[in-house]
């Protein structure tokens, strides 16, 4: 448990191989049980990500996403599909990440979160790729929708960075002569 915590210090401390180092290490101790695995995955898929191994990324987050959920921990596998999606659509595949951004909206309704910050999250996400797609109104929509939870949730996460496809957006739209 140790490592774990540390592996958590070392993330909020911007200390990548740190992270990776504590949060390895966490894995090889912790029992597959732990509802620890699928936080610590999701720290050690993030670190991955920051250095540029997308492929470990997303096997950790993979890993993570189906531990958290089997555990019951929602929160933790719904963000670490959010995550996986997000590595999806830096990558250019719109489609898969799509169909992680539903899955999870899927799930999240499923057990009874879908007006959970997390959905505001997963809204904002498929907003993005949405956009990404030209589709301005659906983007607009779902984007709003995830703002909406975040609001009424008062989570900074989806508040800060869930409007990030809104700007993006308004910049694509043409100024009126």
């Amino acid at each position: 448990q140790a490592a774990s915590v540390r592996s958590m210090i070392a993330s909020l401390r911007y200390d990548t191989a740190g992270t990776i180092a504590w949060a390895e290490k966490s894995l090889l101790y912790l029992p597959q049980d732990d509802l620890a695995r699928g936080v610590v995955g999701q720290i050690l898929g993030g670190a991955y990500w920051q250095q540029g191994k997308v492929g470990a990324a997303e096997q950790v987050l993979a890993e993570a996403a189906r531990l958290s959920l089997q555990a019951g921990n929602l929160y933790a596998g719904l963000m670490a599909l959010h995550q996986r999606a997000q590595l999806r659509v830096i990558q250019g595949k719109l489609s898969e990440a799509e169909e992680l951004y539903q899955r999870g909206l899927q799930i999240a309704s499923q057990k009874g979160a879908a007006e959970s910050p997390v959905a505001g999250q997963l809204y904002c996400g498929i907003g993005e790729v949405v956009l990404e797609r030209n589709s301005l109104q659906q983007a607009f929509e779902l984007v709003g929708r995830g703002l909406e939870l975040g609001q009424r949730t008062q989570d900074l996460n989806v508040l800060l960075n869930g409007g990030r496809p809104l700007q993006s957006g308004l910049r694509e739209i043409p100024e009126p002569h």
